[in-house]
């Protein structure tokens, strides 16, 4: 990510004068580098720890594990009381990653980067970029996913719909969620919604494959919601759930507090869903079988959503060489084929991706997810602050319950995301 206007960022830099090379290496001392765990990556994660202790044996890792549920919550608490972890997971470029970076917690790693550019040249090019801020690098690249339709073979043939194919446009779209909505009851209420419109990130895809932006790609203290293509997104995705009735509107009320992916595995409510690979994980028993399809093609045509993660080094680590070469025992290529075989989900490594999906019973699960993974994505996750999400939210909030129209929402919204973009980025001026 980079703004393009003049800016100092105020850092805490770290002179490292000597780097470690080869994969063994032992230290005058003994050392303890601190790392604080997705729970969700636990075996994954004991098992690279297992290697690094194995090849660097003076140093000992100190593990928290933490569920991700308040996870970053935690990390900025041992900020404050100023014993902040060497290790953290972050996901990039969103606002609690950047204010990593404003508030001078990250060290700068580009120097590591640079020098391993042979080893992340074989990477998938966005998930090393999505680590980028201002021409530097934050955070050691750990996998990107990317989000594509999937749909309930059950529910299509029911309704004697064709399946989706990877030339599909927006109308095709709308057509096909239309023929799959039914009132199965014959109660005046739709059963089964032709689709699940996320009202979370999933109106990105809308925004982004119809030529929008959140914000100005050339300013990023400038909210461009009220653009006409923005607009257009938008009006679409309101549009499935109070015009069309094809997505269900209230979705706490519909979903009953759990979750719409549990939903879409498990009962057939929804005919299509918008997900990553990791949507596998949760269909083992489903009685129900699906497929998936890439993303319709917009005006501005078709650019994969897709979330990135990234562990970022503490600024103020006393061992930034061993925090490094840490990071990437947890994210490199053991780590991934582990994470491969694990959890079902692709490699950030095309040439690690050799066997993914294979034994997947999901039709075209391999061929269209490693075809998104190579092709021009954005990122889901909103290169803005905290604070510039929180309004944003919360006004859409009463847009996705029918409060109010897509027009009455951005009118009084932009400017007050203007504001906030303005004084979180002051620092940098």
């Amino acid at each position: 990510m980079r703004i393009l206007m003049k800016s100092k960022i105020v850092v805490v830099s770290v002179i490292v004068v000597t780097l470690v090379i080869g994969m063994t290496a032992s230290y005058a001392k003994d050392i303890e580098i601190t790392f604080m765990r997705d729970t969700r990556t636990e075996k994954i994660d004991d098992r690279s720890i297992e290697r690094y202790e194995k090849d660097y044996p003076n140093v000992k890792v100190k593990v928290i594990p933490t569920p991700i549920e308040g996870y970053w919550d935690k990390v900025w608490i041992m900020i404050a009381a100023g014993e902040p972890v060497d290790i953290s997971y972050w996901a990039p470029p969103g606002g609690d990653w950047l204010n990593t970076i404003r508030k001078g917690f990250a060290l700068d790693i580009t120097q590591y980067i640079n020098r391993d550019k042979d080893f992340y040249d074989k990477w998938y090019p966005i998930t090393v970029e999505a680590q980028k801020f201002e021409d530097k690098y934050w955070s050691v690249p750990i996998i990107t996913s990317p989000y594509l339709t999937w749909y309930n073979k059950e529910v299509f043939d029911k309704a004697g719909v064709v399946y989706p194919t990877n030339e599909w446009t927006w109308d095709d779209f709308l057509d096909t969620a239309k023929n799959l909505s039914m009132d199965t009851d014959n109660d005046g209420k739709i059963d089964v919604f032709g689709c699940f419109s996320s009202t979370w990130y999933g109106w990105r895809d809308w925004v982004k494959n119809n030529g929008g932006y959140v914000l100005d790609p050339k300013d990023y203290t400038k909210c461009v919601l009220d653009s006409e293509p923005a607009i257009e997104g938008l009006e679409f995705a309101y549009d499935l759930m109070w015009k069309y009735n094809v997505s269900p509107a209230e979705v706490a009320g519909f979903t009953g507090g759990v979750s719409p992916y549990t939903l879409f595995n498990s009962t057939g409510k929804f005919g299509m869903l918008v997900a990553g690979n990791w949507l596998y994980e949760g269909q083992e028993g489903s009685p129900y079988s699906f497929g998936v399809v890439l993303p319709p093609i917009g005006k501005a045509g078709r650019m994969i959503r897709t979330t990135a993660a990234g562990y970022i080094i503490a600024s103020i680590t006393k061992y930034p060489d061993q925090a490094y070469k840490l990071a990437q025992y947890l994210s490199g290529e053991e780590a991934q084929l582990d994470g491969m075989k694990t959890r079902g989900i692709a490699t950030a490594m095309p040439h690690l991706n050799t066997d993914y999906g294979k034994n997947v019973a999901v039709d075209n699960f391999r061929e269209n997810f490693l075809k998104a993974m190579g092709m021009e994505s954005f990122l889901a996750v909103p290169g803005y602050p905290v604070e510039a999400e929180r309004a944003l939210n919360t006004a859409f909030d009463l847009m996705w319950l029918g409060k109010k129209t897509v027009s009455e929402t951005i009118e009084p919204l932009v400017p007050e995301m203007n504001r906030i973009l303005e004084e979180f980025w002051r620092g940098y001026q």
